[in-house]
């Protein structure tokens, strides 16, 4: 079996969610020093790095979540509905986002100072 065709197949086995994406990491990694003629990756070290790729994902994501709030003053209404999307997108795959959406969301409905992204103002 080429390693085209083992890629394939491990791919295959995530998408059924025979695998979750750490395992998925590991093997691809474990493949793919097998085949290089290296020294076998450490599975525990795999998975780690696995982990820590997410959780940087994770905080990068936030922080933009967080950030398309300000979309607002460029877009009227974008400020109120592009962290909505963005956190109902990944809230399920990425630790720690639906906290943050529901942080952006509230921030967002319940403006500091009394003003509201509903109010219009008189001029």
């Amino acid at each position: 079996m080429s390693m085209a065709d083992e890629l394939r197949e491990l791919e295959e086995l995530r998408t059924q969610g025979t695998l979750t994406d750490a395992e998925f990491t590991a093997a691809k990694a474990k493949l793919f020093a097998t085949d290089s003629g290296s020294t076998a990756v450490d599975p525990i070290e795999a998975e780690q790095a696995a982990q820590r790729k997410i959780v940087k994902e994770a905080r990068e994501y936030a922080m933009a979540l967080h950030l398309t709030m300000l979309s607002g003053f460029v877009v009227p209404l974008a400020g109120l509905i592009v962290p909505i999307v963005m956190w109902q997108m990944k809230k399920d795959e990425l630790p720690g986002i639906d906290e943050h959406g529901k942080n952006a969301t509230n921030w967002i409905i319940s403006l500091p100072d009394g003003n509201s992204v509903f109010q219009v103002s008189a001029k």
